[in-house]
């Protein structure tokens, strides 16, 4: 079974057995559908794909082995929000990988300013 909603120029499309609650499906429509907007302001097909990742793991918050979990849209919001310890640390090497090259560039400058003007 196909359960549809148009969203602007996109579709969103759940796929269902025939043996599904349907009530269960056009809920989780619903929130996918709401969840569309959130991560994705321009609901084109350059948006979608701009936007691709997040949707993802947006709407693998609400769907889990092919059944819906009983999330709301605040917790799916929270849940992709959290910060990672690794991220962190991996943005402060990078980070620091950036200044010590910048450091590096200037005593270089200089150097070569300081050999130019003897």
């Amino acid at each position: 079974r196909y359960v549809f909603q148009p969203m602007e120029e996109l579709y969103l499309l759940l796929i269902t057995n025939k043996s599904s609650n349907i009530m269960e499906d056009l809920e989780t429509l619903r929130l996918l559908a709401r969840l569309v907007p959130e991560f994705c302001p321009a609901l084109d097909e350059e948006g979608a794909r701009e936007n691709s990742f997040d949707l993802i793991l947006a709407f693998d918050e609400v769907l889990a082995m092919g059944h819906r979990e009983t999330i709301n849209l605040q917790q799916i919001k929270t849940a992709l929000e959290m910060e990672s310890h690794e991220e962190k640390l991996h943005n402060m090497i990078r980070q620091s990988k950036i200044n010590e090259a910048k450091e590096e560039a200037k005593r270089k400058a200089t150097a070569i300013d300081a050999k130019n003007s003897k």
